[in-house]
């Protein structure tokens, strides 16, 4: 597989349902790391192209990011996009040339740690992406990965407290996954938290014909974007510990 297919697969499952309900399933792997004081952050989506959307606004995300682990009492180190990038793309040919199939994140991830530690001195590596969700069969409110955001809506018809079925509309939302790896290379943690939903709601003709649009004040709300890093974040460091949460 080429290195263009493999972002292809990636990109392509970055797209998954909502249930309406506020779950998440994130895990630590490695309690000892939740102890971490440390933390070498990656930029966003590193792995695959920055959707379009997020373009110019994804900054926000990191800068809460890092705003929160400092909060916490962890110190940041960074890296730029563009060495980033190049880390992980020889992080994926050297893992094709010692293991051949390496579609699995963890494999690529696993060298790419090991390559990153040389000459730096962090205790965790933050890998964290931006990943679309498909928001379904939610009305008023949707409820994805330990949160819970309103649903935008405008034109005829269309007004808060009014039941809107969207269930033949793609709506989507956006969730901060995170990936913690050791110097060693071990999956230390992995999580997600939502952050915002990415359309609105237009009726064009009435109730008769409802489209989703992208919204134009993507990640301008800054609660929301503190509560999906805490959300993605924990257990790796609780809510609830340090006053900034």
């Amino acid at each position: 597989m080429s290195f263009e297919r493999y972002v292809a697969a990636i990109t392509f499952a970055m797209l998954s349902a909502i249930a309406c309900a506020p779950v998440t399933d994130n895990r630590l792997y490695d309690p000892e790391s939740a102890e971490f004081r440390t933390a070498l952050v990656l930029p966003l989506n590193v792995m695959a192209a920055m959707p379009e959307e997020f373009q110019g606004r994804s900054d926000r995300v990191e800068a809460v990011l890092h705003d929160y682990l400092r909060a916490h009492g962890r110190r940041v180190q960074t890296l730029g996009y563009a060495e980033s990038r190049s880390a992980w793309r020889a992080s994926v040919d050297d893992c094709r040339r010692q293991q051949g199939d390496c579609d699995d994140f963890a494999k690529p991830a696993r060298f790419l740690a090991l390559g990153l530690r040389e000459g730096r001195d962090h205790d965790l590596l933050i890998v964290p992406y931006l990943r679309f969700h498909l928001a379904e069969n939610c009305t008023e409110h949707v409820h994805w990965d330990g949160v819970e955001r309103p649903v935008e809506k405008s034109g005829v018809g269309l007004h808060p407290g009014r039941p809107v079925n969207i269930r033949h509309v793609e709506m989507r939302a956006v969730s901060l996954e995170i990936y913690a790896l050791t110097r060693d290379g071990d999956k230390a943690f992995e999580g997600d938290g939502g952050l915002e939903v990415v359309d609105r709601l237009r009726a064009t003709q009435g109730d008769e014909v409802i489209v989703a649009e992208p919204r134009d004040d993507l990640f301008e709300n800054g609660d929301w974007l503190r509560e999906g890093v805490a959300v993605a974040l924990a257990p790796l460091i609780p809510r609830g510990d340090a006053s900034a949460d």
